[in-house]
């Protein structure tokens, strides 16, 4: 394979470095030191190539946990660029795409979550409770509202939901009949989503799958019968456009922002290895993806258009005893949604019990919501596992609203000034009704908000240095910005050709520490901070930094710092709206057995919500206090085979 960028030097000067306490000052001709970097025509936006003939590894081997091939260099198997593009959104240190070495602590967070929800069967006074089953949960930019698609009384019907905040929620009465029902189409799952590229008429689009069916009426349902298709311009009113190829409950669709090409997230019940031991029947997920919407839900299973293996719990998931059975956890549902540089995912993940005992117990399934992260629309990487270690985390206890059973939504993620706001469903197992309290896995259902730093899914912490691999930027920039909390301590960044060689003038000696905490921060060089030298050159970022939190970076024309990224199902971002709950939220007890650090949550700047993430730190015990005490770094990553 070709390599996938060309570096040409344009000029060579020569560099006198001086080493004064560590810090290199580079004496020459900043900008000419630099050389010029074209990107491959076949490029993906952060300068991934994919091999024409790369065969994707992720077989129906239980056992195996596959590695993700563009943290991996040609050498080892993978297609890691030479040069990464940074022209799109925030750069998230999710990985180790972005890092060629450092001493910091890499930290991934939970969401700090909430003791009720935002929307619930008390607010609609319908069936035994509201579930996501997916649906959909979007900030309309254009409209600017809120608007929630969702089960009615677990899936008999299709509801509409608005809000003016994302907090407070009404149901309008311009559905089916005066009601705010939109669908009487029953599903067991549906995805809804805004497709702003769309004509008018189709700008919203939705699948629905509906229960299985007993087709041939012997008493057997088929698990495998196709989704409908409908599109609408409200969101309110849908015309059917359509069937999708056959597939499992639970499957769901979505847009890759970056590639702009449909996906659809294909649940099937796959007979495979089980560490190598006998075979079993577990869930998986299938992909086929399109460059239209119409395109994408056609496939045949007998043909070449058959869907893709694709994603799976594997032997580096642990079972959770507590539940019975210690069933091996399974890959429940999954969803995706762009979020600045990255597609974030959101696996749901079963670790039991199984239908029957949730039957026999009155009690939901517990699933949590893991984070997973992907750079090529493909791959995702998933560096925290574990029970009580996701994302968002089932609370468990009996009675509490989000019991268990949690599900993501389509779109979902919603950024609100300097904080993402993740819309989920979770069940209690009851409710109220006439004065009796009726119990079931499928009662209580409801929608609530976790809430996260903008940013903040991981974080490099401590004192120490963190220089990125080869970057390039393509379109014209001036600022480095970057998000992060030295509010007790400091952060400073200098500007090194490819090969390491500080830029004169961007040392970090001439860089103004950053002091403070802040979700969009642009540095400067004694006054200096015109970076447009760096535009088709290739260069390299080091930061250091003394008692802080860094958790990204990114290069704006924008002298507020827009970023270009992705944001998710909407950026509904206003000072003036400042919703707040009337009870305080839920503060996680440490865990002792887990293997996790838990730590108090701080306030995100800008937050709405008086939301910090509750950081795990990974190992345990990996609390940098003093530069004295730098540790190499301790992370979670991806193992090969």
């Amino acid at each position: 394979m070709k390599r996938t960028v060309r570096i040409a030097a344009v000029s060579l000067l020569l560099c006198i470095a001086l080493s004064v306490d560590g810090i290199c000052l580079a004496y020459g001709s900043g900008s000419d030191t630099l050389e010029d970097v074209t990107l491959s025509e076949n490029a993906l936006y952060n300068g991934i190539v994919i091999p024409e003939d790369y065969g994707f590894e992720n077989d129906n081997l239980y056992g195996y946990e596959t590695a993700t091939p563009y943290l991996l260099s040609e050498a080892e198997g993978g297609y890691k660029p030479d040069v990464v593009n940074i022209d799109v959104g925030r750069q998230l240190f999710v990985d180790d795409f972005l890092i060629d070495s450092t001493d910091l602590t890499q930290t991934y967070h939970q969401a700090k979550t909430y003791n009720q929800p935002v929307f619930s069967r008390d607010d609609t006074g319908v069936g035994n409770g509201t579930a996501g089953n997916s649906g959909g949960v979007w900030y309309d930019m254009e409209e600017k509202v809120y608007k929630m698609w969702y089960g009615v009384s677990f899936g008999n019907y299709v509801g509409y939901a608005t809000s003016t905040d994302g907090v407070n929620w009404e149901t309008p009465s311009i559905g089916i009949s005066g009601t705010n029902i939109v669908s009487q189409q029953r599903s067991d799952s549906y995805s809804i989503w805004i497709d702003y590229d769309a004509p008018a008429k189709e700008r919203y689009k939705m699948m629905i799958r509906s229960p299985d069916i007993d087709a041939n009426g012997d008493g057997k349902n088929e698990t495998e019968v196709p989704a409908v298709l409908y599109t609408s311009a409200t969101g309110l009113t849908w015309v059917k456009r359509g069937e999708t190829g056959t597939l499992g409950d639970r499957s769901t669709f979505y847009q890759n922002w970056f590639t702009k090409e449909w996906v659809f997230s294909i649940r099937m019940i796959n007979e495979y290895s089980a560490w190598g031991n006998e075979l079993s029947t577990r869930r998986t997920r299938f992909y086929h993806a399109g460059d239209t919407w119409m395109e994408a839900s056609q496939w045949d299973w007998n043909d070449d258009s058959a869907p893709t293996f694709w994603l799976k719990t594997d032997a580096s998931d642990p079972i959770d005893t507590t539940q019975m059975g210690n069933n091996i956890p399974q890959l429940y549902n999954f969803d995706s949604i762009a979020y600045e540089s990255i597609m974030l995912g959101m696996f749901e993940i079963w670790y039991g019990p199984h239908n029957t005992t949730v039957t026999n117990t009155k009690t939901p399934k517990i699933t949590e919501l893991q984070a997973t992260y992907s750079r090529d629309g493909f791959n995702y990487s998933r560096p925290v596992r574990g029970a009580g270690n996701a994302l968002i985390s089932a609370s468990r206890v009996k009675g509490d609203w989000d019991y268990g059973y949690l599900q993501s939504s389509t779109g979902g993620l919603i950024v609100y000034d300097d904080e993402i706001r993740i819309y989920y469903s979770a069940f209690s197992g009851e409710y109220e009704e006439g004065g009796v309290t009726h119990y079931g896995g499928y009662y209580g259902g409801a929608v609530g908000i976790a809430s996260l730093r903008r940013d903040g899914f991981a974080s490099m912490d401590g004192c120490g240095t963190l220089t990125t691999v080869p970057l390039t930027v393509t379109k014209p920039v001036k600022y480095l910005f970057v998000n992060a909390d030295a509010a007790n301590g400091s952060l400073k960044a200098e500007i090194l050709d490819a090969d390491g060689n500080v830029v004169v003038g961007y040392s970090a000696t001439d860089c103004v520490a950053m002091t403070t905490d802040d979700c969009c921060y642009r540095l400067s060089w004694n006054g200096a901070e015109n970076l447009s030298f760096l535009q088709s050159k290739g260069f390299r970022i080091r930061f250091t930094m003394e008692n802080g939190e860094l958790y990204s970076f990114w290069l704006s024309a924008d002298p507020q710092g827009a970023s270009g990224g992705a944001v998710g199902a909407g950026y509904a971002g206003s000072k003036d709206l400042n919703p707040v709950f009337e009870e305080d939220p839920t503060e996680p007890s440490n865990d002792d057995n887990g293997g996790s650090t838990h730590v108090e949550p701080k306030k995100s700047c800008g937050s709405s919500l008086d939301s910090g993430a509750l950081a795990i730190l990974l190992p345990a015990g990996a609390v940098l206090t003093m530069c004295k005490d730098k540790k190499k770094i301790q992370k979670l990553r991806q193992k090969g085979d």
